[in-house]
């Protein structure tokens, strides 16, 4: 792993560039040269700890040109930077990108059980992606008690799998229309979770979030909740962005605190 103050360490050039997003690409350990997008808050200085968003994207935004963020599935959740000054000058979101040969988790589309078995390895692009996420909380000013994440679709899958190999990781998360292993829902029953999904969904079965859901209250879960959009479908607009636009939702995750 990089070392955070070695020169080589691509994320330091970003602590000087100007407000906004900058794309950039991640040399990982493993050989994998991930694509990210990095946004820098206004405010942003080395004296003060931001909380950090990590975003990852669905199959619908597969790629290697950092458009990701730009895509549909995305843009409601990212028009909180342009809607609320508190959360443009101080948060702080990197948003890895992967292709459609990777997928973030080795799951098969369309997921009608909805559970993905959990394998014994990450694959390569989620490891790299785990690797950029450590190597940026030890290169920026980056609140450890604020780590949070928003998945959807194939990113929820993601967001399921980094969470409980790595209970401690994140604060809390959003996963929207993906799924996980309910048998290691026990190691994440302390993380605030919301889930969303569609229950008339036929690409990932609405049962991925349900069974996630019920296992981590099962093992004493106590801010784990399933949101449902009754008859619809795996939706950009309608599941995708109804979840970004709640903002009961993005006031609850942000208000979290390890």
């Amino acid at each position: 792993m990089f070392d955070p103050n070695a020169k080589e360490n691509p994320l330091l050039q970003l602590k000087h560039k100007r407000p906004g997003w900058h794309f950039f690409l991640f040399p990982a350990e493993n050989g994998v040269l991930l694509p990210c997008q990095f946004y820098r808050p206004a405010n942003f200085t080395m004296l003060h700890n931001y909380p950090v968003l990590f975003f990852m994207h669905g199959m619908g935004s597969v790629g290697s040109d950092g458009e990701h963020i730009r895509k549909p599935e995305i843009t409601s959740v990212l028009s909180l930077l342009t809607g609320s000054p508190e959360y443009r000058n101080s948060l702080v979101i990197i948003a890895p990108q992967t292709t459609r040969e990777h997928p973030w988790v080795k799951v098969k589309i369309p997921a009608l059980q909805g559970v993905c078995r959990q394998t014994e390895e990450p694959v390569d692009y989620l490891a790299a992606a785990k690797e950029l996420f450590d190597l940026a909380l030890s290169s920026f000013p980056l609140d450890s008690r604020r780590v949070y994440g928003w998945g959807n679709s194939m990113g929820a899958y993601a967001l399921w799998d980094i969470a409980t190999r790595w209970p401690d990781f994140f604060t809390a998360f959003v996963a929207v229309a993906g799924g996980g292993d309910p048998e290691k829902a026990a190691r994440i029953a302390h993380i605030p979770v919301r889930a969303f999904h569609g229950d008339a969904d036929r690409t990932v079965a609405y049962d991925g979030s349900r069974k996630m859901i019920e296992a981590m209250k099962a093992a004493g879960a106590k801010d784990a909740e399933l949101i449902t959009y009754e008859g619809v479908g795996h939706h950009s607009a309608l599941c995708f962005g109804a979840a970004g636009r709640d903002l009961d939702t993005v006031e609850w995750l942000f208000a979290q605190r390890k």
